[in-house]
């Protein structure tokens, strides 16, 4: 089109599709889908498949699904199919370049403006890794690895971090650890990660990581759906790599903490059950202790044989950070006890 007037500055985000705001959700068996309009999605206790991952996000986003071996896909969000319910979406196989059989293990949706903070990886084993977002491919039609992962570990949990945040990682044995980012220098996509936490035995692992906020409160949960929430300005920050601090005094009945988050105390979450239930249910429905001592309430109504395995957070849109970017390290495996 060719328009009689002063030439100006014509951007790439001129050509784009309008805005829309969307939820994206992605199911515990593999579906994944937008919703019609900008309000979270109704999981009620009668939801057959609920979801496991729930982000505000825009059609102007790139979805990216991160699996426990490290591998990585992207997805425009305008391409994700509409849906009331996360189970008539599509599975993520048959719309990216991952395998059926490959578990995700967390979903982050990027605006294509994003080009400050990091991707803060934790691991089961207590690895951790942080990688600069200007080494994140953008939309990709094969997968690609976004960090080394041993054979006897995975992937837990991937945050978006502005570069001046603290992380807290909780742990199985009812553990939990509060440390600097900056702890953790920034490696490449081919790097694998450096210890997080010192872990309590074999059975012990990292079950939990998330941003440390002062104005609001941890919640825990127990395989047997216990719960609690203690202020998260009870919890000192350390350095990395430490054992943590006592974040709950685990009941004689429970065997392990199966998660943790932070948020206030009339926020929302999902409890997923090992039958594949979800409970809707605010963080203040447990009772508040301080951190280290005895205390919680039963919080979900179990069957035989049924355990609680996840929690579901609704997770707000991610929005540029702004923060300094710590010199770049050399693209390579860190040791463990590093």
């Amino acid at each position: 089109i060719i328009v009689d007037g002063e030439a100006t500055a014509v951007n790439p985000e001129d050509f784009l599709m309008p805005e829309e705001k969307t939820w994206v959700m992605f199911s515990v068996k593999g579906q994944v889908a937008r919703t019609f309009h900008d309000e979270p999605p109704r999981v009620t206790t009668t939801t057959k498949v609920p979801p496991c991952f729930l982000q505000e996000s825009a059609t102007t986003h790139t979805l990216y699904l991160i699996t426990d071996k490290g591998n990585c896909a992207t997805i425009p969000v305008q391409q994700l199919p509409q849906a009331d319910d996360v189970v008539d979406g599509i599975h993520f196989s048959d719309i990216c370049p991952l395998d059926a059989d490959e578990k995700v293990v967390s979903m982050l949706s990027l605006p294509l403006n994003l080009d400050t903070g990091y991707l803060f990886f934790a691991t089961e084993q207590a690895q951790v890794k942080r990688l600069d977002l200007a080494d994140l491919p953008g939309v990709m039609a094969k997968s690609f690895s976004v960090m080394k992962v041993a054979d006897d570990d995975a992937v837990k949990q991937v945050l978006y971090t502005s570069g001046e945040d603290e992380i807290v990682l909780t742990t199985a044995q009812a553990q939990a650890i509060r440390f600097s980012e900056d702890d953790v220098r920034p490696t490449g996509l081919s790097a694998g990660g450096m210890r997080g936490v010192k872990l309590l035995g074999q059975r012990d692992r990292v079950v939990a990581a998330f941003i440390a906020n002062d104005d609001l409160y941890t919640w825990n949960i127990t395989n047997d759906g216990i719960a609690k929430t203690s202020a998260m300005e009870e919890y000192p920050s350390q350095g990395r790599a430490g054992s943590g601090v006592i974040t709950m005094r685990l009941p004689a009945d429970s065997r392990e903490l199966v998660a943790a988050t932070i948020g206030r105390l009339d926020d929302t979450v999902l409890v997923l059950t090992s039958k594949n239930k979800a409970k809707y249910m605010r963080l203040g429905l447990a009772e508040t202790v301080k951190r280290g001592r005895a205390g919680g309430d039963f919080v979900i109504s179990l069957r035989e044989n049924e355990e609680v395995v996840a929690v579901v957070n609704y997770e707000p849109q991610i929005k540029p950070a702004v923060a300094d970017k710590p010199e770049m390290e050399e693209d390579a495996i860190i040791d463990d006890d590093e």
